[in-house]
């Protein structure tokens, strides 16, 4: 229900898109699919930005290159003497096992 909101705007703000079922599936498919894009690598990329410290762009560096299993090694979470260790290395056995 909350998925169409965007849909619905779009609908008013061009009827045409209205009638045409084909088109009305793929607008659809890429609100989904920047939706689902957002959450699953820019909202990581800010905890990474946060318990990291880490600046956003090499955040988003850094989740990209790991959802793509590539993993060149060159930032690695966790990799500071700090008290909060433990915590970085928690969370990522969550984030590994969540996906």
């Amino acid at each position: 229900e909350r998925l169409q909101i965007p849909i619905k705007k779009i609908h008013k703000w061009k009827p045409w898109v209205k009638d045409n079922q084909p088109r009305d599936e793929k607008l659809k498919s890429i609100v989904l699919l920047s939706v689902g894009t957002c959450i699953i690598v820019f909202l990581p990329s800010l905890v990474f930005n946060i318990t990291q410290h880490w600046s956003y762009l090499e955040s988003v560096y850094y989740t990209v290159i790991t959802l793509t299993t590539i993993g060149f090694g060159d930032l690695v979470p966790g990799y500071f003497e700090k008290p909060e260790r433990q915590q970085v290395k928690t969370q990522n056995v969550y984030r590994i096992i969540l996906g």
